[in-house]
């Protein structure tokens, strides 16, 4: 049997916490400037039992790239699914759940990988949540350090 998320940590408290209700601190509608030019803009709602998303990518206020993201839950509740199609077909797997209240954590697959390829983590407030990486590069290695991508902050 694989394991598919090695690299999450474990929960630090003596209660188990509800996946399914602090994934709802991420509903409603958020946007980010990266990368100076670049604006991300993100509707997250409910959907079933989990979370439906959608994310536009602009530059120069023209549109790049829309993804749809779907969120939902393992059976046992305790691990939070997250996936999408990138630009070029290829589909994206975060697999992770909440370590806190307000810090969630994934381990990201891609492509045809059998191991994470990059491991995230969203520190979230009621009006913003800032997203970091570390991307492992060619081998097995992770770097010590978190590269922030970006900080979503409400617009709803």
């Amino acid at each position: 049997m694989f394991n598919l998320a090695p690299n999450l940590s474990a929960q630090t408290t003596d209660e188990e916490l509800d996946q399914a209700e602090l994934l709802k601190q991420l509903i409603g509608t958020w946007e980010s400037e990266a990368l100076g030019d670049t604006v991300i803009s993100l509707l997250i709602s409910p959907h079933n039992n989990g979370l439906y998303g959608v994310q536009e990518n602009r530059v120069h206020g023209n549109t790049i790239g829309t993804y749809k993201v779907s969120i939902g839950l393992s059976d046992d509740k305790k691990m939070i699914i997250q996936t999408y199609m990138g630009r070029d077909g290829t589909i994206v797997l975060d697999l992770g759940k909440f370590v806190a209240k307000n810090t969630f954590v994934i381990d990201r697959y891609s492509g045809n990988t059998t191991h994470a390829v990059a491991q995230g983590i969203w520190e979230i407030t009621p009006n913003s949540f800032k997203i970091s990486f570390k991307r492992r590069g060619e081998g097995m290695t992770w770097p010590n350090e978190w590269t922030p991508l970006a900080t979503f902050k409400r617009t709803d």
